[in-house]
């Protein structure tokens, strides 16, 4: 099931909940209980071919890029 993000309109609560397509008209709001939500439109992932759409040197903490971590570079 998908993730859908919400903002409560009676107590302004930003939430997320995992619903079906058919279901996520009737989101309540963990805090105040109400089915005034309103969804928000987030950003996604799309990965094709299972290859990571990452740029070089993105999987390093720093930053940076290792030889022995990193396939996309050219000797960095």
């Amino acid at each position: 099931m998908p993730t859908y993000d919400f903002l409560c309109t009676k107590c302004g609560q930003k939430f997320s909940q995992f619903l079906a397509i058919k279901d996520r008209e009737m989101a309540a709001c963990p805090g105040c209980g109400a089915k005034e939500a309103r969804q928000l439109f987030t950003g996604f992932l799309y990965n094709k071919g299972g290859k990571s759409s990452a740029s070089p040197g993105s999987g390093s903490p720093g930053g940076g890029c290792s030889a022995s971590s990193c396939s996309g570079c050219s000797g960095c």
